[in-house]
């Protein structure tokens, strides 16, 4: 296309690069930009890989394939891809979180995970005044993970053979089993971007086939409300980089 400020990448996304802009004795005055070593976005868009659940209309092949562990297995790399598109921002940079999934543990757990790791950094904002006429529905603040057929509303409730494949960011606390403190998805949480891809846990589960409760404890919907009220309106928001 001819494009002189376009740079077509083939990375996987949670190592997406850093762009050094003054290597080899660029100046980079002549762009109206400070002499910087890293190019830093004012947008990103994270339109991560998810279990697709919520194409079930124009998708029906996902109806046989489709598993509840389908979405804790991408979970983890969910995470890795989001706080490397943070990484990259600008402060006041904006980044959009997306999914075609209905599965909170690959959005609401996703977005306030982000939030504990990123402290005062990051905040989530309203958007609901932008395209009025899109529909649209609240988040939700609790909720329980499923995993080999047994619905799980916290952490503790883990076995301890399962904890390789459920972490505790997949809940609405976020908290581990013997700790008050928040407990990153199988990182290193002084590490952003992570600097190694963990591996997705292949985790196979029953299909499910009857209707269940999915409200998690009322501790763990406590929890969750200490977040302002971000996930009230998740499908409302959008993220922007405060620092």
């Amino acid at each position: 296309m001819c494009c002189a400020n376009l740079i077509v990448t083939n990375h996987e996304a949670q190592h997406f690069p850093s762009c050094n802009l003054s290597k080899n004795g660029l100046d980079t005055s002549e762009f109206g930009i400070p002499d910087i070593s890293q190019l830093l976005f004012d947008r990103v868009l994270c339109d991560i890989p998810c279990s697709g659940d919520g194409t079930l209309r124009k998708a029906p092949d996902i109806w046989r394939k489709w598993s509840g562990g389908m979405g804790n297995g991408v979970h983890r790399l969910q995470v890795q891809i989001a706080m490397r598109g943070i990484a990259l921002l600008k402060v006041g940079g904006r980044m959009v979180y997306s999914t075609c999934s209905m599965n909170p543990v690959e959005n609401e757990a996703v977005v306030a995970e982000i939030l504990r790791r990123c402290g005062g950094s990051v905040e989530l904002l309203d958007v609901s005044t932008e395209l009025p006429q899109l529909v649209r529905r609240p988040g939700i603040k609790s909720w329980k993970v499923r995993d080999k057929g047994v619905w799980l509303a916290s952490y503790k409730d883990v076995s301890k053979y399962r904890r390789t494949a459920i972490v505790p960011s997949m809940f609405p606390s976020g908290q581990s089993f013997d700790a008050e403190t928040v407990v990153p998805s199988g990182l290193d949480e002084n590490v952003v971007p992570p600097s190694n891809d963990n591996e997705m846990e292949n985790v196979d589960s029953d299909h499910v086939n009857e209707p269940s409760e999915i409200l998690a404890s009322p501790t763990d919907a406590l929890e969750m409300e200490d977040f302002n009220p971000l996930l009230s309106s998740l499908s409302q928001n959008l993220m922007r980089s405060t620092a």
